[in-house]
């Protein structure tokens, strides 16, 4: 017995050695009457505490990782809303570039009318050209550094809020050229609708000669080429080829045709109430009685009937049946 006491048995190193890696814990239960036993190894505390500040490292930067996500989704989503709303801004914007350019269009329209409007131009027709000649013709969320991932976020941020401000620069300048082309068109407008009214008197006006020819004899006293004595010529007389087109001087109605023994083939065209012109000596009259005519309108040819000592045509204007000098009115020969 004293041997297997011995301090320097090395079964009895063993046995102590075996004690010291273990801790013996002892379960008793009073109302069961039962006692339970169990040892755990000395290093599963370190272990279990090991675990557990490993859990929460985990759980901290689980968190500061759903922290930096929702940081970066809460920019994704701020940069979607600014990139629809620039998106709705650029359509917007494009609406009013092109109501811009429909309103430059319509005021450059308008401009051309006006020029043609305010010009006197050449009503008479062509007979020479055929009906079917044509004209030939727009801060970073957070604080602290910023991430790489959250850098790039930013100064796209950055960026799309400069688009943001030099959209709104344009469509300033895009809202005062729309209300300067809108006034402009107005102005246009109400030039016109004054330019319509006036060229409505003016197609009523005489002022085209009734043919192209040669002025062989004014309006006044003059030698008469039948009887040798002086006489009052009550029109103008244009000397041309026989078939030469007479022209109508300006809108009307025909009041009258007929065959007369001193101004031959003839008719008359009634302006207004008060004005009215008279073609004398034709060969041939196209229209008929009743019939509305325009200015440029061919209405006769140039012929020698009636009283008269070659091709030519008579033209009168009278004003409230007061024969005047047709020259008065005469602006485009």
């Amino acid at each position: 017995m004293s041997f297997l006491k011995n301090k320097n048995n090395p079964f009895e190193k063993q046995k102590h050695k075996a004690k010291v890696d273990y801790y013996f814990h002892i379960l008793h239960s009073p109302k069961k009457g039962i006692t339970k036993s169990f040892k755990i190894h000395k290093s599963v505390p370190y272990i279990f505490c090991a675990l557990l500040v490993l859990s929460f490292v985990g759980i901290g930067a689980a968190a500061k990782y759903c922290v930096n996500l929702n940081k970066s989704l809460a920019e994704l989503e701020k940069i979607n809303n600014v990139n629809r709303n620039l998106k709705g801004e650029i359509e917007a914007l494009s609406l009013k570039i092109k109501n811009v350019e429909l309103t430059v269009d319509q005021v450059e329209n308008l401009s051309t009318k006006i020029r043609k409007a305010s010009t006197r131009t050449d009503d008479r027709k062509d007979p020479t050209r055929s009906k079917n000649d044509g004209n030939i013709g727009g801060d970073a969320l957070g604080i602290g550094p910023l991430s790489k991932e959250d850098y790039a976020l930013s100064k796209e941020l950055t960026g799309i809020k400069q688009d943001h401000l030099q959209l709104k620069n344009l469509f300033d300048e895009v809202d005062v050229s729309e209300a300067e082309s809108s006034k402009k068109l107005v102005d246009f407008k109400k030039l016109m609708l004054e330019l319509r009214k006036y060229n409505l008197k003016l197609q009523l006006m005489p002022d085209l000669s009734p043919a192209k020819g040669r002025l062989s004899s004014t309006y006044g006293w003059r030698m008469s080429p039948f009887s040798g004595q002086e006489r009052m010529h009550l029109g103008l007389d244009i000397a041309a080829p026989v078939g030469t087109p007479i022209y109508a001087t300006a809108d009307g109605s025909v009041v009258r045709t007929a065959v007369t023994e001193d101004y031959g083939r003839m008719l008359e065209i009634q302006h207004t109430g008060k004005l009215l012109t008279r073609y004398a000596h034709t060969s041939m009259v196209y229209v008929k009685e009743g019939q509305k005519v325009k200015k440029g309108e061919i209405i006769a040819a140039v012929g020698s009937t009636g009283r008269s000592t070659g091709p030519h045509v008579h033209y009168e204007i009278e004003v409230d049946g007061k024969r005047i000098d047709p020259e008065t009115y005469i602006v485009l020969w």
